[in-house]
């Protein structure tokens, strides 16, 4: 009898260390922008960077096109990985930099994208 009672405590505690709820798998999830530079059609150090979409960061987007006709335009794009204050900001001067009259009297346009919705959503290479 006294084995019996010995074998019921092992029992029970094996049972009780196979019987614990592991904790649930949640898959890493790293969002990514393109960061780097493209001047006049070519790209220049071009990567992906870990960036924490929608908590504090979004990818940016910068172009910048001067000139007057197509044949001579200069068109520079940056790409990075941006606080969401400063991308906002700078979202602010496309109505006057980037969408006005004055664009196309100056010749310069300068155009400001943020967004969040999705890893690399910073990867067009135009004005959308």
């Amino acid at each position: 009898m006294k084995y019996f009672g010995g074998f019921l405590t092992i029992c029970y505690l094996l049972q009780m260390s196979f019987a614990q709820t592991p904790e649930p798998f949640e898959p890493e999830t790293t969002s990514t922008c393109l960061q780097g530079t493209m001047y006049n059609g070519t790209v220049f150090n071009m990567t992906e960077v870990s960036c924490d979409l929608g908590n504090g960061y979004q990818c940016e987007t910068k172009i910048v096109r001067n000139g007057f006709d197509e044949d001579s335009y200069v068109y520079k794009v940056d790409r990075m990985c941006k606080e969401i204050e400063p991308c906002q900001n700078s979202l602010k001067n496309n109505a006057e930099q980037c969408d006005s009259e004055l664009v196309d009297f100056n010749g310069l346009r300068l155009c400001y994208y943020c967004c969040d919705d999705r890893s690399n959503c910073n990867d067009f290479e135009d004005f959308p």
